[in-house]
């Protein structure tokens, strides 16, 4: 069974939920590519567990709950999109290490992620 673990980056507390190795830990397995599961507004994680079942034996799989959302405490401010996409951002080691991220809609899609490839960059420069 997937169980919920805390995730705090860029001041911001997720949830997130993972099979087989932890793939945010730096000791995780590589043999698999990650697939990070990032639920719209409204939702949380759950939302993925249907389509996640069928597909654990083929990659690692994260599924997050934002901030307020799910598992995930309600933030001390409100937090958008650009907010979202620092804190991931924020966890770049692990992107980089082969995660593909799945969004749902109604999140603004392409704004997260150009957000997440900007702050990625300015990270590295």
């Amino acid at each position: 069974a997937m169980t919920l673990k805390p995730l705090q980056s860029n001041g911001l507390n997720f949830a997130y939920t993972h099979n087989g190795a932890d793939f945010m830990s730096k000791q995780a397995e590589r043999s698999k590519p990650c697939v990070l599961w990032a639920h719209g507004w409204g939702q949380s994680h759950s939302a993925f567990l249907p389509l996640i079942t069928p597909l654990e034996g083929r990659a690692h799989h994260v599924a997050l709950d934002f901030p307020g959302f799910g598992a995930s405490p309600p933030p001390d401010a409100p937090v958008g999109t650009a907010d979202i996409a620092d804190a991931l951002a924020a966890q770049s080691d692990w992107i980089s290490r082969g995660a593909a991220a799945v969004l749902t809609k109604p999140i603004d899609v392409p704004a997260l992620l150009v957000a997440v490839e900007q702050a990625l960059m300015e990270r590295t420069s």
